[in-house]
């Protein structure tokens, strides 16, 4: 049985999840366990600390503060105006941020990204779909790659059989291959260079 949708708001507080306790804790906020098992964290002012279950899924919401999430989460979504989001591990993920450094460690599904100016930072993925008006967008390796930018540079490195679309403007699109691979690559850059290289 997963563990139960856990949900945080805060207004401008700092939001800190460690997603590899045995149980439920909370600091900074009160806590309601809805009819279906769900829990609602809502911030009192300061600083929010959740220590829940690996695989929890997480739904989190913030005006104006960072957001870190630590160890294993399940399906997580973070929704913020401003601030920096860093997510260690999550078995999906949907951020979707004005500005603020985003920043990914691995994500077991499918990971998308979409912010105005931020730079993005995705260290694995399975499939990862990033867009941003401006900044630069750093993907380490995912199998199936849609990164777009107006302004900003973009790094892929993807699989054999990766499939990966990147598009900006003004920016250099540079992608990493493994060696004698063929992968499927649309490539495309208004105003920068192009390249493809072996790992």
């Amino acid at each position: 049985m997963s563990p139960p949708t856990v949900r945080i708001t805060a207004r401008s507080s700092r939001i800190v999840v460690d997603a590899s306790a045995d149980e439920l804790a909370v600091e900074g906020a009160t806590v309601t366990t809805l009819d279906d098992g769900s829990v609602d964290v809502v911030s009192t002012g300061g600083a929010v600390r959740v220590a829940c279950p690996p695989g929890t899924p997480l739904v989190i919401s913030t005006a104006s503060g960072s957001v870190e999430v630590r160890g294993a989460a399940g399906p997580t979504t973070v929704i913020g105006a401003s601030g920096r989001v860093e997510v260690e591990s999550a078995t999906a993920l949907d951020v979707r941020t004005s500005s603020g450094r985003v920043e990914i460690g691995r994500c077991e599904g499918e990971c998308r990204v979409v912010t105005s100016s931020s730079r993005v930072d995705v260290g694995e993925a399975d499939c990862c779909d990033v867009s941003t008006q401006s900044g630069r967008v750093t993907i380490g390796t995912a199998a199936t790659v849609t990164a777009q930018t107006v302004s900003g540079r973009i790094e892929v490195g993807t699989t054999a059989d990766g499939t990966v679309a990147a598009r900006t403007v003004s920016g250099r699109v540079s992608v990493a291959v493994p060696k004698g691979s063929d992968p499927s690559l649309e490539l495309q850059s208004h105003s920068g260079r192009v390249e493809v290289r072996e790992r």
